[in-house]
């Protein structure tokens, strides 16, 4: 311990004495280094893609919650959609109700066709 510090003290190179199995412990130790080094490589080669296949585009990347403004947005945009879509589904029906309909004058075959009846107060029922 010394000798040691003389040395440090002084600049000096100082060499303890090996034995063999801190020989052999320095030479598996580099020995596995080496292995590790090697598969690390082989790891990294792999992962590499080559230029000849194709490439991917990748997705844009979008936010997992959106904000209540766009969400209300989207719910009113889908509902006139749809409110659309029921709007000329019950034109063509009527249009297709009225082109069905009798070529008659008479109110009361109009009445007959449309499923309407008069009570007795004047009040007309739909049947």
């Amino acid at each position: 311990m010394f000798w040691q510090f003389l040395f440090k003290l002084f600049r000096l190179e100082y060499e303890t004495p090996e034995c063999k199995n801190c020989e052999t412990l320095r030479l598996l130790l580099e020995n596995e280094r080496h292995d590790k080094n090697r598969l690390l490589d082989k790891l990294v080669v792999s992962n590499v893609p080559e230029s000849n296949q194709s490439r991917e585009i990748p997705l844009p990347i979008t936010p997992k919650h959106l904000p209540f403004s766009a969400i209300r947005s989207r719910l009113e945009r889908q509902s006139r959609e749809e409110a659309e879509q029921i709007r000329t589904t019950e034109k063509h029906r009527k249009l297709n109700q009225l082109s069905d309909m009798p070529q008659s004058n008479s109110v009361e075959d109009l009445e007959a066709f449309l499923g309407l009846e008069e009570t007795e107060n004047g009040k007309v029922n739909v049947v």
